[in-house]
C-alpha cells in the first residue's frame, strides 16, 4: 500500500499553523520579557528612590545638628544639648537603615566612612560645646 503525498492545501495550511503559531508564541515571550523588563526597572527605580528619601534624612539631620551646634555657640548659656543630640541618633539611625539595604561593596564602605566621620563631628562638637 502506498501512501499519498499531501496535497499542496494540507502542506500550506500545515505551514500556516506552524507559523502563527510561532509567531504567537514569540509575540508571548516578547510579552513575558518586557513585562519582566518593566517590573525589574521599577523594583529598581523603587530602591534608588528609598535610598535617596533615607540619604535626604541624613543630611537634613546632619544640617540640623550642626545649625543647633551653631546656636549653642552663638548663645553659651543655653547648654541644653537635647536637640543636637536627637538629630544626631536620627542621623545615626538613618545610616543604620541605609547600612541594612543591599549595597555594593564600594557603596557600603562610602556609608560606613560617612558614619565614621559623623561619629567624629559629634564627639569634637560634643568637646567644643562644653568648653562654652
Amino acid at each position: 500500500m502506498a501512501f499519498a503525498p499531501p496535497s499542496l492545501r494540507r502542506t500550506l495550511i500545515t505551514s500556516a499553523v506552524i507559523v502563527v503559531v510561532a509567531a504567537t508564541a514569540a509575540s508571548l515571550f516578547s510579552l513575558y520579557l518586557t513585562l519582566e523588563t518593566r517590573n525589574a526597572i521599577d523594583r529598581d527605580s523603587n530602591a534608588l528612590i528609598d535610598e535617596q528619601r533615607i540619604a535626604d534624612r541624613i543630611v537634613g539631620f546632619t544640617h540640623r545638628q550642626q545649625i543647633d551646634a551653631y546656636r549653642i555657640l552663638q548663645q553659651p548659656d543655653n547648654r541644653d544639648h537635647g536637640s543636637f543630640d536627637v538629630n544626631g541618633d536620627s542621623a545615626e539611625m538613618q545610616m543604620q537603615l541605609y547600612l541594612f539595604r543591599e549595597l555594593s561593596p564600594a557603596a557600603r564602605l562610602q556609608v560606613e566612612r560617612m558614619k565614621e566621620t559623623h561619629q567624629a563631628f559629634e564627639v569634637s562638637a560634643h568637646r567644643a560645646l562644653d568648653l562654652v
